[in-house]
């Protein structure tokens, strides 16, 4: 993941859009020093890159990666999980609660405010297929797709177009 980083840190700069590699090494850095006093899980953006791909293969792999182990045999704990999903040009975060069936999604477009409630929020980004892709990775049995509350918490944020037009500086 460094590596990739490495490659793109030309977007560090004012008036760039951030890259995601960027955004993934600073996450799982500050992941690693926390991890130990979270009350949720975080997962990191390359590995739920493709959540309609994950096999037994994908999750064993991503638990040799995962620096945290199971604090009870294979699985983990019920938490909350956390993480950044970019979607139609845009990122923005998740939080996914297995215990109350909920999903949170904070700032998944760009247009208009306020809070909404629909499943119809989360199939634009693969909310279903990331639902049970992320409950894979912790080897919890997955819960129904169908019976998901998500809710959408949106704001006006800064457009690309916008932000070609007036760039930071």
């Amino acid at each position: 993941m460094w590596g990739t980083a490495i490659l793109e840190l030309d977007t560090l700069h004012p008036g760039r859009w951030l890259a995601g590699s960027i955004i993934s090494f600073y996450l799982n850095h500050h992941w690693l020093t926390v991890y130990a006093t979270s009350t949720m899980y975080y997962v990191d953006m390359q590995s739920i890159s493709h959540p309609e791909f994950i096999t037994e293969e994908v999750v064993v792999r991503y638990h040799r990666h995962n620096p945290l182990t199971p604090d009870h045999g294979n699985v983990f704990d019920h938490r909350p999980v956390v993480f950044v999903v970019h979607a139609h040009e845009h990122y923005f975060v998740v939080v996914f609660d297995y215990e109350n069936s909920r999903t949170f999604a904070f700032g998944p477009s760009i247009r208009g405010s306020g809070i909404s409630v629909g499943a119809q929020q989360w199939l634009d980004w693969k909310g279903p297929e990331l639902w049970i892709a992320v409950a894979r990775f912790h080897r919890w049995p997955v819960p129904d797709v169908d019976g998901v509350q998500v809710v959408a918490l949106r704001w006006p944020q800064v457009s690309e177009l916008s932000l070609l037009h007036f760039p930071y500086s």
